[in-house]
């Protein structure tokens, strides 16, 4: 990542003593420099971490974002306040890293479009690159990948969230996908608007329902970011998923990046219902898009509850499952039953690695809560088992001979 040094340099004024009548013997040393510090005012365009950013939020320094400051802000500059994509990120950032924060974000944001998809998106691709600072690139603003297929393409906006200390806290990602975002204003697809790029162009992304948002926590000492909640929104089905990191400290690394070894995902429909939530334990194989785990699923249907424990099945080269098992909750809103034992036959690991689950990670405690909104949450001694596999994983990924 890049990071931005906040230091001038300080001239350099020592000099060797010497004898006799020099001038410079009796000249006052200059004072050194203060350190260069940064506006956050609400609305100025500063350079962060290597990149043009506006400070789209202040809640640290009240007195650089008074009133008066933002009634004198560019038209631009408050339209652009008032767009879906900031105040989405600023209502996700207060949730996640408090109300007392300062969020930048990027001024240009970045395409994703299918593979050799340079010629068809060439507005985009022109907008987005055009004026790059130096040590920025390309790839920043305009991505091709190999993994996105001529009916997925994307367009993202960039934020860093900063604490009151002004250290970072981490990220806040929103992104209009055309999987999850399926029309825009005019009746204009995502494909439309990437093919026919401008600043209106961004207004209107920027204006319209976001198809997901990611909050990224940063690691200091890794000096690194790595995703803590997702949520996504179907436009097209309704339904909505929100996905958080399930254990503290549940990260690792590899392949040069944090990855999560435990997530917990919860689903409504289109009526704001909840459908099911589930905890997976994965871990990441060889490359870093190579992954497998065990999956623990909580279902509501017509007011029935049931429950399922899938994982790939290297033997079977097929997902192992216990198949539906009914819940009952007990006056406490509790429900309980003996551990589900995976057999180790049954193989249950990466289809690209040997690495196989140990004991802990094959005895699966059931212990669930309903809560007063209907929704299910994992027990104690389920999260205790969580903890247990991730604490495996990081050890195990010790070894790389094991993946």
């Amino acid at each position: 990542m890049k990071k931005l040094s906040l230091l001038l340099l300080l001239p350099a004024f020592f000099a060797l003593a010497s004898c006799g009548d020099d001038p410079a013997e009796n000249e006052a040393e200059p004072e050194a420099q203060p350190e260069a510090t940064i506006d956050y005012t609400v609305g100025n365009k500063i350079t962060f971490a290597g990149s043009a950013y506006y400070v789209v939020n202040n809640t640290v320094d009240s007195a650089t974002n008074t009133d008066e400051n933002e009634q004198n802000l560019e038209s631009d500059i408050e339209k652009l306040l008032e767009t879906v994509s900031v105040t989405e990120a600023k209502k996700h950032a207060a949730e996640s890293f408090g109300e007392k924060n300062i969020i930048l974000m990027r001024k240009k944001g970045e395409a994703v479009v299918p593979t050799e998809g340079k010629a068809e998106y060439e507005s985009a691709y022109t907008f987005l690159t055009a004026d790059l600072l130096e040590g920025e690139s390309e790839s920043d603003y305009f991505s091709e990948r190999s993994d996105t297929t001529d009916d997925s393409v994307a367009y993202k906006d960039f934020f860093i969230v900063l604490g009151e200390d002004k250290e970072r806290l981490g990220n806040c990602n929103i992104a209009w996908r055309s999987t999850l975002n399926e029309t825009f204003e005019g009746e204009k697809t995502l494909f439309d608007l990437l093919k026919d790029f401008s600043t209106d162009t961004l207004w209107t992304i920027r204006n319209t329902r976001i198809g997901d948002y990611t909050i990224c926590k940063y690691d200091k000492s890794k000096d690194a970011s790595y995703e803590f909640e997702v949520w996504k929104f179907e436009e097209k089905s309704g339904k909505t998923r929100h996905f958080t990191s399930a254990v503290q400290d549940c990260m690792y690394m590899t392949g040069g990046k944090i990855i999560p070894s435990t997530r917990i995902v919860n689903e409504w429909d289109k009526d704001g219902n909840w459908i099911r939530t589930y905890i997976y334990l994965g871990a990441v194989y060889k490359e870093t898009n190579t992954n497998a785990g065990i999956m623990f699923t909580v279902y509501k249907r017509n007011d029935e509850y049931t429950y399922r424990i899938q994982g790939t099945s290297r033997t079977e080269n097929e997902m192992y499952s216990t198949g539906l098992t009914e819940i009952t909750f007990d006056e406490n809103s509790k429900f309980t039953a003996e551990n589900v034992v995976i057999p180790a036959d049954a193989d249950i690991y990466s289809v690209t690695a040997n690495l196989r689950y140990n004991e802990d990670a094959l005895s699966i405690p059931i212990e669930l809560v309903k809560n007063e909104d209907g929704t299910v949450s994992f027990g104690e001694s389920v999260m205790e088992w969580a903890k247990k596999w991730r604490d495996y994983i990081v050890e195990t990924h010790e070894d790389a001979t094991a993946y």
